[in-house]
């Protein structure tokens, strides 16, 4: 099974990162509902996230399986890349968290947009690189668009 294994290593691995990410995050216990910091949290819960994830997984992957396109492949795996490394930053911050808990009344007073701006800081440091990274993809394509000979 030489084929995939990118894609089936990176699935993987966002797996393992998302049910980490579920377990730092139900280690805050009482103060979920306060500190998540995911937009869906208040519309879908942590089920509904978790219901999310597996979709994506399986899109990605009949996506990946489907494309015939390198170009596709390669964002494919990069934005894959991307959310992993977004959760990394997420489990740190809830260890964090977890490990020194704000009392209920500082949990309560964590505004929506505080909650939001944490969230940018945490997927800016990883957009720019992926965003680097599709210029450079996107530069190189232009010089090695390769067709084989009929």
């Amino acid at each position: 099974m030489k084929q995939n294994k990118g894609i089936n290593i990176i699935c993987c691995l966002f797996i393992l990162v998302a049910v980490l990410d579920l377990i730092s995050t139900l280690r805050l216990g009482e103060l979920i509902a306060l500190l998540e910091a995911n937009p869906l949290y208040k519309f879908i819960g942590l089920t509904g996230i978790c219901i999310i994830n597996v979709l994506l997984v399986c899109i990605i992957l009949w996506a990946y399986y489907k494309s015939t396109s390198v170009g596709l492949r390669y964002s494919i795996i990069a934005s894959m890349v991307t959310i992993t490394t977004v959760r990394f930053f997420v489990i740190l911050a809830n260890w964090q968290i977890g490990n020194s808990p704000p009392t209920l009344e500082q949990a309560q007073a964590i505004t929506q947009e505080a909650k939001n701006y944490a969230i940018w800081l945490i997927a800016l440091k990883t957009l720019f690189p992926y965003i680097i990274s599709m210029v450079i993809f996107w530069l190189f394509r232009l010089d090695h668009d390769i067709h084989p000979k009929n």
